[in-house]
């Protein structure tokens, strides 16, 4: 079973535009990811994948000793459909947490090892998020033709029996928060 550390980023953000070429305390801050999962403990059974917009010739340039993976009509989701087997297990990462830490990674992979097909910190380290699932759930639970931009969003509605989220993805999730505050 392969792990596989895939990082969505693209050069045009509308709310921080390059922001994938930003620095923080003079390193990229791709590389910080790039570094928490090189350190992951797991990282001997993996290997560390970008899908990027195909239009964004400079950051797959910056990037071009990694795999980078993406599809003809820059679908986010038909990216990773690209990446990875459905004997993978698959860690979500973003440019948008350029501080997620190798714990975080390690502890959502031990959930996804215990046997969960889904585990993430978004519950708890907002800004630090890292998410991490099973090859068979991202193919069983996706919507590979409806939801072209994000990755987990169609898992979860399809799945919220076994994912617990507090994202507000779609109406039903009010239901689950109310549970949540409940509880």
């Amino acid at each position: 079973m392969a792990i596989k550390y895939v990082i969505q980023a693209r050069e045009n953000s509308s709310r921080f535009p390059r922001k994938c070429f930003a620095k923080i305390n003079g390193k990229w801050i791709i590389q910080y990811i790039i570094d928490a999962c090189a350190n992951s403990k797991y990282f001997y059974r993996g290997e560390i994948i970008f899908v990027i917009p195909k239009n964004d010739i400079e950051l797959r340039e910056s990037l071009r000793e990694y795999r980078i993976c993406t599809s003809k009509d820059n679908n986010c989701l038909m990216g990773y459909a690209e990446a990875v087997d459905k004997g993978d297990i698959i860690v979500r990462l973003t440019a948008d947490s350029p501080m997620v830490t190798t714990d975080e990674i390690d502890k959502n992979i031990d959930k996804v090892l215990e046997g969960y097909e889904y585990a993430s910190n978004e519950i708890t380290m907002f800004g630090n998020c890292c998410e991490v699932f099973t090859g068979k759930a991202f193919y069983y639970y996706s919507d590979l033709k409806k939801d072209r931009e994000h990755i987990t969003v169609s898992m979860r509605e399809q799945a919220y029996s076994w994912i617990p989220s507090l994202m507000v993805d779609y109406a039903q999730s009010i239901k689950h928060i109310e549970d949540y505050l409940d509880g």
